[in-house]
């Protein structure tokens, strides 16, 4: 199937492996120069090596998404580099590896602040882009409750907070995220903008 995809130009976050890796390589069966990054160099080098007839249209950066001026810096190169950006996905996640204000800081900026510092950043190459997108990929984390404990002792959690806060138990993240493409910059300029479902649902 042709999916008109073919040359365009592709930057892509979170790339080597589970949904990410099935993105970036469905666009390179298009025939898509895809520019893709991820924490770290040995799942990029593998990635890379999986794909050897497909080098020349692939470019890997390893880097850590909340690295605000790497980040930055990476988008930029790229946008450069291609000239110009046709689709843009941002689709790293936390892992939840952390509790208290520690859990909440990292949620929130691998969660939320990236994908609003990549929509900045990417904003001006994509307004050289033909049909340009941008697209949200929602972390499973923003809906789920915790896995540890029965399915009673986590509604009673849920029941608490929504009493404590005064509002119903959505998490802010994911609420974020959402707001974030409603009031992204992409509105208005010609720019297609798809805040997906959480990971597991897409």
């Amino acid at each position: 199937m042709d999916l008109g995809l073919s040359g365009k130009r592709v930057l892509l976050t979170g790339a080597t492996r589970g949904i990410g890796r099935a993105i970036l390589e469905a666009f390179l069966i298009e025939g898509a120069h895809v520019a893709f990054c991820a924490r770290g160099q040995a799942g990029i080098d593998a990635l890379m090596a999986a794909h050897p007839a497909s080098a020349k249209n692939l470019r890997g950066r390893a880097l850590d998404v909340r690295d605000a001026d790497a980040f930055k810096l990476w988008v930029a190169e790229t946008g450069e580099a291609f000239g110009g950006l046709d689709a843009v996905i941002s689709n790293v996640s936390t892992r939840l590896t952390s509790t208290g204000e520690d859990l909440w800081r990292e949620t929130f900026e691998t969660d939320l602040i990236q994908h609003v510092r990549l929509a900045e950043a990417a904003l001006p190459w994509l307004e050289k882009g033909t049909d340009p997108s941008l697209t949200f990929i929602s972390s499973i984390a923003g809906w789920s409750t915790h896995r540890r404990g029965s399915l009673r002792h986590r509604q009673g959690r849920a029941d608490q907070l929504r009493r404590s806060v005064g509002r119903p138990s959505r998490s802010a993240r994911t609420a974020g995220q959402h707001r974030l493409a409603r009031t992204n910059p992409a509105r208005g300029r010609g720019l297609g903008h798809d805040p997906s479902a959480p990971a597991e649902a897409v």
